[in-house]
């Protein structure tokens, strides 16, 4: 070889040396990226529209140090009370509330039962209310009660079924249609799904259309990382609210807003809306989740969610469950 062809093999060296560190300098550049985004980055914003919401101090009952999965039940002309709130606590058993009005502060509210039957299970899914019968929805099965829900305990009857693909599903009732959202797919890292489907069907609970099974999901960078789940829906101006769950691996559950333009459009994110405080004094420094929506007469919403404490610290003298961690519900005003 001679000296021209060893200075070109040498040129060659540097060049591939130097390829070899640009490759491994974006390796580093993409973990770290992608390390960040892991951590902290929720899916991408696709609309301006959204909901500001401003949480309440107080937690919604302290009966038991478990209350979860609020629903809510509209009174009807002749009840005790104009709203009614069911808390689930344990298999087979609710915290039933009564207000005449629907407000965040739980002054408003009394408890009329702490042992409320509705199903043996463990939480109920979402509820709605039409002429005098309330329909609740919970694994599958479609409970009715005739009358008032203050004295309903123990009187809820199987009358339906709604897809078993689906599960913690949000409903809504249009006057003529029945709009039922809720999670699919299975999210390999909790129990969410990995898409909120859409379904349609009446009161007569006989037929399911299949609308869209990813009627909203997680679009951007790292749209697999983000698990849905447990729905709750109502119209406003702005067109179709949905609200639901959303974690990750590493991010504990929040409540994330999607807005449809009219139904059968696919939702589009649009943000958080409840998150845990942080901190260590809170009831909800952990986690927030399984929101229940309810419309307001001014044109608002309450949103009722699940607060979440695993330190066992807490501002409040309040029940605790074993371990000392807590599970209340707490509230929002939104608009």
């Amino acid at each position: 070889m001679g000296q021209g062809d060893g200075v070109v093999a040498d040129q060659k060296r540097k060049i591939v040396g130097r390829i070899v560190a640009l490759i491994a300098l974006c390796a580093v550049l993409a973990f770290v990226f992608f390390d960040r985004l892991d951590q902290r980055d929720f899916p991408r914003v696709e609309t301006t529209a959204n909901l500001s919401c401003s949480r309440s101090d107080s937690v919604m009952s302290l009966a038991y140090a478990n209350l979860h999965d609020a629903v809510y039940l509209e009174g009807q002309t002749g009840d005790v009370f104009n709203h009614y709130l069911l808390l689930a606590n344990e298999p087979g058993r609710a915290v039933l509330l009564g207000s005449d009005r629907l407000s965040t502060d739980p002054m408003d509210w009394t408890t009329v039962s702490d042992r409320y039957a509705v199903h043996d299970y463990y939480e109920s899914d979402d509820a709605i209310s039409v002429d005098g019968r309330h329909y609740l929805f919970e694994e599958g099965q479609i409970f009715e009660l005739v009358g008032d829900p203050a004295e309903g305990s123990g009187h809820w009857k199987v009358v339906g079924t709604y897809p078993d693909e689906t599960d913690d599903v949000g409903v809504f009732f249009d006057g003529e249609t029945l709009h039922l959202l809720g999670e699919y797919g299975k999210f390999p890292h909790g129990f969410d799904g990995t898409s909120i489907a859409y379904f349609t069907g009446d009161l007569t609970f006989e037929r399911w259309d299949v609308v869209d099974l990813a009627i909203a999901e997680p679009t951007g960078i790292l749209p697999s990382k983000w698990g849905l789940g447990d729905a709750t829906v109502a119209v406003a101006d702005e067109g179709i609210l949905l609200i639901t769950d959303i974690e990750s691996q590493d991010i504990p559950y929040h409540l994330a807003l999607w807005i449809a333009s009219s139904w059968g459009e696919p939702f589009r994110f649009a943000g958080i809306i409840a998150a845990p405080m942080g901190g260590t004094n809170e009831l909800d420094n952990h986690r927030v989740q399984d929101g229940e929506v309810v419309p307001t007469e001014d044109g608002g919403f309450v949103l009722f969610a699940n607060w979440r404490d695993i330190d066992g610290i807490s501002r409040q003298n309040v029940p605790v469950m074993p371990d000392g961690t807590t599970r209340f519900v707490g509230s929002y005003m939104c608009d």
